[in-house]
């Protein structure tokens, strides 16, 4: 267990079994019967309507920015799926959901949809398609997956079976796990990247054709959009694999029923290729800039500084206005310790693109080492309200703590704390020692057993990162009916338990012992505070 993980399990132990029966009483008290919007049939529904919004809500912002951020450079072809998007939604069984398109800067051929209606597209999918008629079955694939409810009804699978991470998040609303879930993206991660079993794929593609043919397109584009995406799974072609054929993976099966479909309605409809063509031209010149930004992080993880700066110039010859070649630039540069340069690089990645968070942490990071520290706490929390992460929460920390902010340092070290990163486990070791005197018991576990002689033996046990230099404790004794102090005089090294015998006793067991007998901390002083 890492220490980040440690604090994890000291908080949720406190209160593990309440928030799992709370969980239950949640999704019991809003069960019902309910008829699915798109199927017609019967179903038990455990997350309402308003709850499905509320988690595509929560979710959307934190998955944009987790995969590149929205695709600016070109603002037609966000403008273009969002028009073919909100055609489906009027022929859509849930048009009453707020849906939302976006393109993400993302090379890898994926779409995806939360549930409430927030659906994505990559920008490495649409250079991969053919025809408008092809992006709406897509599209229409993808609302199907909201409409039918078949991730809302992926989480009430796992609800009933364990009460698990959805149930803690959002139903328990008093508990420190939500910190973790938007640090961690354990949620949003899990809902994007869900397989939908064999039945919700067959389904969505039945009813997205009947989508897109309301809508006036030709339902055989979705039986080539499926015989494109089994050839390419069949070649195990790059990118692919780990993106749209992970989540909605193609068959034969679902070709023939894709067939068999499309031959129900009339032939016809629009195809749209030229217009589709035309509307991403532009995309499909800028190919090479987008070659060369994925080459230039290979060179970049490679310490060859100087071979990412020419990838970044090769790709800005081809398209300057690609904001994610100036993040490229600047991590380059800072690597070769150009900070001032690499500052300069991001001003101009923001002014291209001021929606994506990592541009705003690494300005704020670099702004701190050049001691502008008032810009880099500006950037640094712009950086957070879009994606909350340990690196910023920690440098944030620390600048509070260099303030004497004691209250606010601390609160930005636990939500740090709470990834597994080495920017967590900094962060743990910082929090440990700004809020230990106050609140020992959240870092230190107590023990109370009996020795051969049924004695009572208490037991102070530190399995954090840090030093404890000095720790008092009382010990109540019941049959006295007073405190009795100990001191640890040596500390409590991390890592170790110290023991100390009392005069409380005799105890039949350690069961008895622990019911009467009470410890608390009188004084707790990490190493280094």
């Amino acid at each position: 267990m890492t220490m980040s993980r440690f604090v994890f399990s000291m908080t949720f132990s406190q209160s593990r079994s309440l928030g799992l029966l709370a969980c239950l009483a949640v999704l019991l008290l809003n069960a019902g019967c309910a008829t699915n919007p798109v199927t017609g049939k019967r179903e038990l529904r455990f997350v309402s309507e308003g709850r499905e919004v509320a988690i595509g809500q929560a979710h959307y912002l934190h998955q944009q920015q987790a995969q590149g951020g929205p695709y600016l450079t070109q603002p037609a072809v966000n403008a273009y799926v969002q028009s073919i998007g909100a055609k489906l939604v009027e022929v859509s069984d849930r048009k009453q959901l707020p849906f939302e398109f976006v393109v993400l800067n993302n090379s890898v051929p994926n779409a995806w949809a939360l549930p409430g209606g927030k659906i994505a597209i990559n920008r490495g999918l649409l250079t991969e398609l053919k025809s408008e008629a092809e992006l709406a079955a897509v599209i229409g694939h993808e609302i199907v997956h909201v409409a039918a409810r078949h991730g809302a009804k992926s989480m009430e699978r796992g609800g009933m079976l364990q009460a698990g991470l959805m149930g803690l998040g959002l139903a328990v609303d008093d508990h420190d796990y939500r910190d973790y879930i938007l640090l961690g993206a354990n949620v949003s991660t899990m809902l994007v990247t869900m397989k939908y079993g064999r039945g919700a794929e067959l389904e969505a593609d039945e009813y997205g054709i009947k989508y897109i043919v309301a809508a006036g397109y030709d339902p055989h584009a979705a039986v080539e959009l499926q015989q494109t995406f089994l050839r390419l799974a069949n070649d195990n072609s790059p990118g692919w694999v780990d993106g749209l054929l992970a989540s909605h993976p193609p068959s034969k099966e679902r070709i023939v029923k894709n067939a068999e479909s499309a031959q129900s309605y009339p032939r016809g409809g629009f195809r749209g290729e030229s217009e589709y063509r035309n509307m991403m031209a532009p995309l499909l010149a800028a190919t090479p800039a987008y070659d060369a930004l994925e080459k230039g992080y290979v060179a970049l993880n490679k310490k060859d500084h100087a071979g990412a700066l020419s990838f970044v110039s090769q790709g800005l010859a081809v398209e300057p206005g690609e904001a994610h070649l100036y993040g490229l630039k600047a991590k380059a540069l800072s690597a070769k310790g150009n900070t001032r340069q690499s500052v300069a690089a991001l001003d101009k990645a923001i002014e291209l693109n001021n929606q994506y968070f990592e541009f705003f942490l690494l300005r704020g990071k670099f702004k701190k080492n050049l001691g502008d520290l008032s810009g880099a706490k500006r950037d640094l929390e712009r950086s957070t309200s879009m994606m909350p992460t340990a690196s910023a929460h920690l440098e944030l920390g620390l600048m509070a703590r260099a303030d004497g902010k004691s209250a606010d340092a601390i609160e930005h070290f636990r939500m740090a704390s709470q990834s597994e990163t080495a920017d967590g486990v900094q962060a743990f070791q910082s929090l440990a020692q700004l809020d230990m005197p106050s609140n020992p018991g959240r870092y230190l576990d107590t023990q109370i057993r009996v020795n051969k002689r049924g004695m009572v033996v208490v037991g102070v046990a530190n399995k954090t990162p840090v030093d404890v230099a000095e720790c008092s404790i009382s010990v109540y004794s019941p049959t006295q009916r007073r405190w009795l102090p100990y001191r640890f005089r040596g500390g409590i090294p991390k890592g170790t338990v110290q023991y100390a015998q009392t005069p409380i006793g005799p105890y039949a067991d350690n069961q008895v012992a622990q019911q009467q007998v009470r410890i608390r901390f009188d004084r707790v002083t990490p190493r280094g505070r």
